[in-house]
């Protein structure tokens, strides 16, 4: 072969060969954009849901935990208190109220006297009260814890009472046969005893009653059905939590941390002047160019 034959092979080899690496590098790049992408993709399916999801978990059973530590101290131990909150896990996860207005309700009614299971007893009808009645099942359970306490219920818890639809007047004056002024006196001599408002309570709720299956009915309403969803969710979920922070032993590493945290500040302390000076600017420089 002549040796400008040969030169021209071989540049056309060399050109086909440069084009082919060009080709391939092409092929690369394009193939780690797409693995970047995949990777980006995954992260925001995947891992920040999942690290979402653990976040949420962990603060649900930090909430939990402290609902239970509230029942802890208001029935004088760890057992008592536990079975209590079980209960009212279980009473939300049915009803259209949420795990913390029924810890709320019934701390308020074993603060006022009631025993445990009054107050989770007394979070049957005074349910069905609030659910019927559109009412806050907190508000009512203090107007009833405060009347226990006083012994008697008098004309303005009454009117709180009757200003949120429930039919106290009426029931009394049903009962007692009285009216107008000789009522009045009735109630101002303290003639509402606490058995008398918590039987009138119990009576609107019973079967007959006026609010009897207030919650069964708010239950099954869009937003009973989301409140139940809710309060099954969150259960599930700080169960979850707690399983984290056992596994984890998150209690530890954060008391590792906050000690570490500590000392962090306890030498920044001992720094001279200048030398504070000096570490402040650096970090604004660095937090102001950015990663």
């Amino acid at each position: 072969m002549a040796t400008r034959d040969l030169n021209v092979v071989l540049g056309l080899r060399v050109e086909n060969f440069q084009k082919n690496l060009k080709s391939a590098q092409r092929q690369m790049q394009r193939f780690g954009k797409d693995m970047e992408r995949l990777g980006s993709n995954l992260t925001q399916a995947l891992t920040l849901p999942i690290l979402g999801a653990g976040g949420a978990a962990v603060a649900s059973a930090v909430e939990f935990e402290q609902l239970e530590a509230r029942l802890r101290v208001l029935t004088g131990s760890a057992e008592a208190g536990a079975a209590v909150f079980e209960r009212i896990k279980n009473f939300a996860a049915s009803t259209p109220f949420e795990v913390g207005d029924l810890v709320e309700a019934s701390s308020q009614l074993m603060a006022f006297g009631f025993s445990a299971n009054e107050a989770l007893d007394s979070l049957q009808y005074l349910g069905d009260i609030a659910a019927a009645t559109g009412s806050n099942i907190n508000d009512i359970s203090l107007i009833l814890g405060q009347a226990r306490t006083v012994g008697v219920a008098f004309t303005q818890d009454l009117r709180q009472l009757a200003s949120r639809g429930i039919p106290v007047f009426e029931m009394l004056q049903e009962q007692t046969g009285l009216s107008g002024k000789a009522f009045n006196k009735f109630v101002a001599d303290g003639g509402v005893t606490f058995e008398v408002l918590n039987d009138i309570l119990r009576r609107t709720a019973a079967e007959g009653g006026k609010f009897f299956g207030g919650m069964e009915m708010q239950s099954k309403t869009l937003g009973g059905a989301l409140s139940n969803f809710k309060d099954s969710a969150s259960i599930a979920f700080a169960e979850l939590g707690s399983a984290i922070a056992e596994s984890t032993n998150l209690n530890e590493r954060l008391r590792q941390l906050s000690n570490l945290i500590s000392a962090l500040v306890e030498r920044f302390k001992q720094l001279s002047p200048e030398t504070k000076t000096t570490a402040i600017n650096i970090a604004l420089v660095v937090s102001a160019i950015g990663p």
